[in-house]
């Protein structure tokens, strides 16, 4: 049975939460969802944990570990603890919360979603591929010095603790962004790290030098992780997610962005065929004939893209009413 994570800290509750996991679920019906969290959730956790099946464990019942102890004691004070009520503290955190878990229960092989992505294809389906590489961790990338840990594969408990201490290492030397020191890890470790496809092979071959809106640069050969011939699945980074959804209102003052091109990629949804197919009165994300695993909604608007809509899912939404809801989210449960 495969096993997906959703970890959530602090005292705030995104309301965009609970479609996530009715998302998860809709589509693994029969996999463990495994929700870590604080207490001071409880009664918002208990309904959602009685209707998707989820097994809850609060991160203060959590075993403490040496690597989150470092973290606590010598990285917290390093960060930006302003920004909407510690985000960026907790984009750290979760990967030490995630070890604690793993650790203590010992799950075995993890997938680890953030809650702002919905998934559509079945993990157990996901799962078939770990076979088709090595290494004890995968994600998308959609450059070379960016990682999304949108939808992230652990192969065991090592695998985890391995990252989480280069993440200490990392932040004790320079500060840096998650998503960077996921990319360091890969440059540095490329035997622990697989790049999850993100392209279809036939949008990405011949392969060519690319380059990002912003000027990051990829030779044609650096170019080859964007895609996988032996995979039968593709993953978001966040390009498909924010062509589809938008950017983060609170980004763009409530000003609507759908059909948002990001910036940094080294690729565009507009080199694809993407489109929206139902079976069994369920949408799931088609890109060139392969499923896409995930989109990575930055938008929030994640009820805009139940696979149970029924009308095609799609980003018909007040970007100004959601600007309020998610600033209205970060005033907390208390």
């Amino acid at each position: 049975m495969t096993t997906l994570v959703l970890v959530h800290i602090g005292d705030q509750w995104p309301h965009y939460l609970k479609d996530c996991i009715k998302q998860a679920r809709l589509v693994n019906p029969s996999s463990t969802l495994v929700f870590l969290a604080n207490k001071c959730h409880s009664f918002r956790i208990l309904p959602l944990q009685a209707i998707y099946k989820l097994t809850v464990i609060y991160i203060e019942d959590l075993a403490p570990s040496p690597h989150y102890d470092q973290f606590v004691s010598k990285i917290v004070n390093l960060v930006d603890l302003q920004f909407r009520k510690k985000y960026w503290q907790y984009v750290f955190e979760r990967f030490f919360i995630l070890e604690r878990y793993c650790q203590q229960f010992n799950p075995g092989s993890i997938y680890m979603i953030e809650t702002d992505t919905m998934v559509y294809v079945p993990l157990d389906i996901v799962k078939t591929t770990e076979s088709l590489f090595s290494q004890g961790m995968a994600l998308p990338f959609d450059n070379l010095h960016q990682g999304y840990p949108c939808f992230v594969f652990f192969r065991n408990t090592e695998s985890v603790s391995k990252f989480a201490r280069f993440m200490l290492h990392v932040l004790q030397t320079e500060y840096q962004s998650d998503m960077r020191i996921l990319a360091l890890y890969w440059k540095q470790h490329p035997e622990e790290v697989f790049p999850y496809p993100v392209l279809p092979s036939s949008c990405n071959t011949p392969l060519r030098d690319r380059t990002s809106y912003v000027g990051l640069n990829a030779t044609k050969e650096q170019t080859a992780f964007l895609s996988n011939a032996q995979f039968p699945i593709l993953f978001d980074a966040i390009a498909f997610g924010q062509a589809l959804g938008g950017i983060d209102p609170r980004n763009s003052n409530g000003a609507p962005t759908f059909g948002y091109v990001n910036e940094s990629a080294l690729y565009t949804v507009h080199e694809t065929q993407f489109r929206w197919i139902q079976v069994a009165n369920r949408w799931f994300p088609i890109v060139n004939n392969l499923p896409l695993v995930n989109l990575h909604i930055h938008s929030k608007a994640l009820d805009k893209f139940l696979s149970d809509s029924e009308t095609t899912p799609g980003a018909e939404y007040n970007a100004k009413d959601l600007e309020d809801a998610l600033n209205n989210d970060l005033k907390g449960s208390m």
